[in-house]
């Protein structure tokens, strides 16, 4: 058993590792200690296709949509190559109601009345308005929290 562990030392010892291959594809850093160097607009949750709010991961034609449920929790952000005219605070019942940049949102208080929403990171998400941090409509994205644009 010892000699075991020797020989296993001995061969880990002399390996090494590109720490680099551990950074995501998109050139960000990826540590967990919220680095200044972390964009949430960069990040793409797994299972997901696409940033709500940068819309990064959807080609030219197309737009990054979602349906946000009352849970807090993503039932759909994908591109689309078609979507709907519904705007800020406008009912919606699926993610293809709504514009580009606006996702729809379930009320986390009235699990039956959806609009759409502009959602943000931070007030530089709003043109012209305010991200509202107020906690009420806030949904846990990677090292970030997503809000909407009030």
């Amino acid at each position: 058993m010892i000699r075991r562990i020797a020989l296993i030392a001995l061969v880990l010892g002399g390996c090494s590792y590109d720490f680099d291959s551990l950074r995501p594809s998109n050139g960000q850093d990826a540590s967990v200690d919220g680095g200044s160097s972390f964009d949430p607009r960069q990040t793409i949750l797994p299972g997901a296709t696409c940033n709500p709010v940068s819309g990064r991961g959807c080609g030219a034609s197309n737009y990054c949509l979602g349906r946000i449920e009352s849970s807090g929790t993503f039932s759909s952000l994908t591109c689309h190559a078609s979507f709907g005219m519904h705007t800020l605070g406008e009912p919606c019942s699926t993610a293809s109601d709504c514009a580009p940049g606006f996702v729809c949102w379930t009320d986390p208080d009235i699990a039956v009345s959806s609009t759409c929403e502009q959602p943000c990171f931070d007030d530089s998400d709003c043109s012209g308005s305010l991200c509202d941090t107020s906690g009420r409509y806030a949904i846990p994205y990677g090292r970030a929290t997503l809000y909407r644009c009030l």
